[in-house]
């Protein structure tokens, strides 16, 4: 296969790039310069940075992504971080982006301000922005406004029935990640385990006069404690994933959202 880039590719992946670094959102362009750089998504040799011995010398569209000269540095010294799936989701919707912004029908905008509306909405009544210190305790203990999140969820799907789903496929796939993580940590925070005498012993006692609900050491049988910390443990991992995703990806292409709560 040809290590040329063919100018078609090239034309192809500014134009709908907007001509800027699908990472940082920087313009590849001073003055008459080009300062972009087209990465290999997967590597150019096998040797490289997500190398494929399968897979050389891919100078195709599909395998290339652009980017200013820093983040080409980044994505090639961590690959850890920036693996073949993350690239190509970084750039499918940087250029999903490009192309809702340059799409001037008014549905088009009528979609974009009703998922605003949603967002607004949902942000104003959630501690969304300190998601992380509500669940940083966990297994041992979580603030109670935690709650808030299923809480608010539901009530604005009452509110705004015609919000949801979300018209952007990346935010609606974001946020219902978010909202299943969410879900997933509930189930756990509300269970009850059965025991021989059919009483019930919760998982996690009543809110104290701080607002934390502790994890009930002393009522739970030692074995089965240690399991529910360990599924706590990996679906607050999951949950903040899904949290860290979703606020990202807001704060790229929704700036106009307000995230501020008047929650407290």
């Amino acid at each position: 296969m040809s290590r040329a880039i063919n100018s078609s590719v090239i034309k192809r992946l500014y134009g709908l790039s907007a001509g800027r670094c699908n990472i940082c959102k920087a313009l590849l362009l001073e003055e008459s310069v080009h300062i972009g750089e087209m990465a290999h998504i997967i590597a150019n040799s096998s040797n490289g940075t997500r190398g494929d011995i399968s897979n050389t010398n891919d100078n195709s569209y599909n395998n290339l992504i652009l980017l200013c000269p820093n983040d080409h540095a980044r994505v090639d010294q961590d690959p850890f971080n920036f693996t073949v799936e993350r690239l190509h989701q970084i750039k499918n919707e940087h250029e999903s982006f490009i192309a809702n912004a340059t799409d001037f029908n008014i549905l088009t905008d009528k979609k974009r301000s009703s998922d605003v509306l949603f967002l607004n909405s949902y942000f104003r009544f959630t501690p969304f922005e300190r998601t992380r210190y509500l669940v940083d305790t966990l297994p041992n203990s979580f603030h109670i406004h935690f709650l808030s999140f299923g809480d608010m969820f539901d009530a604005i799907l009452l509110d705004l029935p015609a919000s949801y789903p979300l018209n952007d496929l990346h935010l609606q796939g974001k946020f219902n990640n978010f909202i299943l993580a969410y879900h997933s940590i509930y189930e756990c925070l509300q269970e009850q385990i059965p025991t021989f005498n059919d009483m019930r012993i919760e998982v996690f006692l009543g809110a104290n006069a701080n607002g934390y609900c502790h994890f009930n050491y002393k009522g739970l049988p030692y074995d089965v404690a240690n399991e529910k910390e360990n599924v706590l443990i990996n679906r607050k991992f999951i949950f903040l994933q899904a949290f860290d995703d979703l606020l990202q990806y807001i704060r790229t292409y929704y700036q106009e959202v307000e995230m501020s709560s008047n929650y407290f």
